[in-house]
C-alpha cells in the first residue's frame, strides 16, 4: 500500500497518473505483470539438473507442482480486485489455465 501511494502521489507531483490496474484502457493490451521466478541455494541454481527432465531439478518439478496445485487460492493474492478477477475469462489476455509443458 505504501509503494503505491508514494508512486501515485509521485506521478500526480509530476502531473501524471499511475495506475496498478491491470487493464486500464478499453482495446489496449493490460499488462500482464508476470515475474521470472528462481532459487538458488549454496551459490547454486537449485532448479537447474544437467540430467533432469527438461534440465529441471526436482525441486523445481516439486515447485511447479506446488504453483500448480495451490494456484486457484493464489489467486486470492495475484487478482484481490474485482477488475482483476473479472478479467479471468477466455478473450481476454490474462490467463485462464494452470499448465507446465517444455513445449
Amino acid at each position: 500500500m505504501i509503494i503505491k501511494y508514494v508512486t501515485k502521489m509521485t506521478a500526480h507531483a509530476h502531473s501524471q497518473t499511475a495506475t496498478f490496474m491491470p487493464k486500464p484502457l478499453y482495446g489496449e493490451a493490460g499488462s500482464g505483470m508476470h515475474f521470472h521466478q528462481h532459487l538458488f541455494k549454496q551459490g547454486r541454481n537449485a532448479f537447474y539438473d544437467a540430467n533432469g527432465y527438461g534440465y529441471l531439478s526436482r525441486e523445481a518439478l516439486f515447485y511447479i507442482g506446488g504453483l500448480l496445485l495451490h494456484g486457484p487460492g493464489l489467486l486470492a493474492l495475484t487478482n484481490p480486485s474485482m477488475n482483476s478477477y473479472r478479467r479471468l475469462v477466455p478473450g481476454f489476455e490474462a490467463p485462464v489455465n494452470a499448465f507446465f509443458s517444455l513445449v
